[in-house]
């Protein structure tokens, strides 16, 4: 990764993006300023993550025309399913470097931001210092197209855990609320790792 690129990744994700011009909305400052809202790191603490690049989304999709700026957050979930009453968010700007057709996005990147965005939230629900989920499976329907240039919104939140097994839900929408895609997803946690004698 070179030095103006991370230069990028610093100015635009994350906490430090809060000021970037596209987040100026007032639905987003509203979120923003919320004092439930916690802006996080977008990997679970509790995973070990030497082994978890995220060059998709910091070097592939990370550029001024694709997904220019984001904000990972936690609030309290208010969907009646949510095991933990807690929901992570992204708030995401994107733009038409990211088209399929032109002025909205290609649909794979709902199913690739629902695969994101419900993984995130299973992972939290993995113990300290393992491995990260796998997806098992993840169903989407779409709803409406997202528009390119646009911010909106990427939210889930964990429904059940069984075992390894981790349920979760996932909804792109608008500012405004308006749905663009749902998703299902099983996510199953990885086994425990056995430590090799001594």
């Amino acid at each position: 990764m070179t030095a103006s690129h991370e230069d990028h990744l610093h100015q635009h994700f994350g906490a430090e993006c809060k000021n970037h011009p596209d987040f100026q909305l007032p639905w987003v400052q509203s979120i923003l300023n919320d004092p439930n809202v916690e802006i996080i790191d977008e990997m679970a603490p509790n995973i070990d993550s030497s082994e978890v690049s995220r060059s998709m989304f910091f070097v592939t999709l990370a550029h001024p025309t694709g997904l220019r700026s984001r904000i990972p957050v936690r609030r309290p979930c208010s969907e009646a399913d949510s095991s933990s009453g807690q929901e992570y968010v992204f708030i995401l700007s994107a733009g038409n470097g990211l088209d399929g057709k032109s002025g909205r996005a290609h649909g794979g990147l709902s199913s690739l931001l629902l695969d994101h965005m419900t993984g995130m939230a299973a992972s939290h629900e993995c113990p300290q210092g393992g491995d990260p989920p796998a997806t098992a499976f993840l169903n989407v329907d779409y709803k409406n197209p997202i528009s390119t240039p646009s911010v909106f919104l990427a939210r889930s939140w964990v429904t059940e855990v069984s075992g390894r097994k981790i349920f979760v839900k996932g909804v792109l929408e608008e500012g405004s609320g308006k749905v663009l895609a749902t998703g299902k997803a099983l996510f199953i946690k990885a086994r425990p790792q056995t430590k090799a004698a001594l």
